[in-house]
């Protein structure tokens, strides 16, 4: 059985103040800066703690001491001068980041991740698209596909679902591009090999927030008790409604199945007519890009098109132009990311 691949790649935990004795709750509030308001008389109206990065060129973590202790951050940037590749484990990645916290303040945490809440988990996936140019197609190819009422948000480099959601954010990227700039800013160590490696990976990232985190408890689950399987199946789940799992470079292959699934209830086509315009419709998008072949049905019919092309597996950026390289887990093995820089190869 092959053991799930990818990392978390943040978590933000939090612990109320009043699971720390008075002698380290003085220290913690004694750590770091306060911003304090001050009337014309002198009186101070309300008085706040500053939140602390701890920042090297090998790690990189924000702490923020007051009522609560709150950790953020990325748990591999803990044991790795980078964040490229990292761990599964929930717990040991909290715990890491709790011990790495108390000893930088000298300072005694509880390990009981019953105390602790999480209210952010990011969980990623890295995949090599074989060269930089092609990392840069997938990513263009990305651009059109919609994840129901999520808001869109598209970049040179990056395509993000959902910006700004309390709920969950999806991500797609080339971190090649992303290590680059965290090189410039000198927040991130690399080898020249490791650069080169990073230029052809796209990553695929689900960011989990504080309505999630909420939902999760309120249906009786711990956050610590999410398993490195629960996790992927998580990120798979939200990436199966962009990524398609089916071949479509082979027309005639299309209609046949088109063809081959009409019948009756759900997940099937009604008629034959309706598999041939559904066809059709295909090939026009295909031709023309799916925007202008849009415009040329009204909305019901796109819609109903939209539809019977969904039975087979066949989502919005498969129905992108046919120079545009298709993103597919069956064409470009994305059921197969990348474990380590070992897996990466160079010409």
């Amino acid at each position: 059985m092959l053991l799930p691949v990818g990392m978390i790649d943040w978590l933000t935990l939090i612990l109320e103040g009043l699971f720390l004795d008075a002698e380290t709750h003085q220290r913690c509030a004694s750590l770091v800066d306060r911003i304090l308001r001050i009337s014309p008389d002198g009186e101070v109206r309300w008085a706040t703690n500053c939140r602390e990065s701890i920042r090297s060129d090998s790690h990189q973590v924000t702490v923020s001491f007051g009522s609560t202790i709150r950790i953020m951050g990325s748990p591999a940037r803990i044991h790795h001068v980078n964040n490229v590749f990292g761990s599964l484990d929930i717990q040991k990645c909290a715990l890491d980041m709790i011990t790495f916290v108390g000893n930088h303040y000298d300072i005694v945490l509880p390990r009981n991740l019953k105390l602790w809440k999480c209210s952010k988990i990011d969980i990623a996936e890295n995949f090599d698209m074989g060269s930089e140019v092609q990392a840069q197609q997938v990513i263009d190819h990305l651009k059109m596909a919609k994840y129901g009422r999520q808001k869109l948000s598209t970049f040179d480099t990056s395509v993000e679902w959902g910006k700004g959601s309390a709920l969950q954010m999806l991500k797609a990227y080339m971190k090649g591009a992303q290590c680059l700039k965290l090189v410039r800013e000198k927040s991130a160590l690399f080898t020249d090999d490791e650069l080169a490696k990073a230029k052809k990976l796209v990553r695929l990232e689900l960011s989990l927030r504080r309505i999630y985190m909420l939902r999760l408890k309120e249906a009786g689950k711990n956050w610590y008790d999410l398993t490195p399987e629960i996790l992927i199946a998580l990120h798979s789940h939200a990436f199966s409604k962009i990524i398609s799992d089916i071949e479509v470079t082979d027309m005639d292959n299309i209609l046949d199945k088109l063809l081959f699934n009409v019948g009756k209830g759900e997940g099937h086509i009604p008629t034959i007519g309706q598999a041939q315009a559904a066809y059709d419709c295909f090939i026009r998008c295909r031709t023309i890009g799916f925007r202008q072949a849009q415009e040329s049905f009204n909305k019901y019919t796109f819609n109903r098109h939209l539809r019977n092309l969904s039975t087979i597996g066949i989502k919005a950026p498969d129905l992108q132009p046919s120079n545009v390289v298709p993103f597919r887990r069956r064409a470009i093995v994305l059921d197969q990311p990348v474990s380590c820089w070992a897996d990466i190869k160079l010409p």
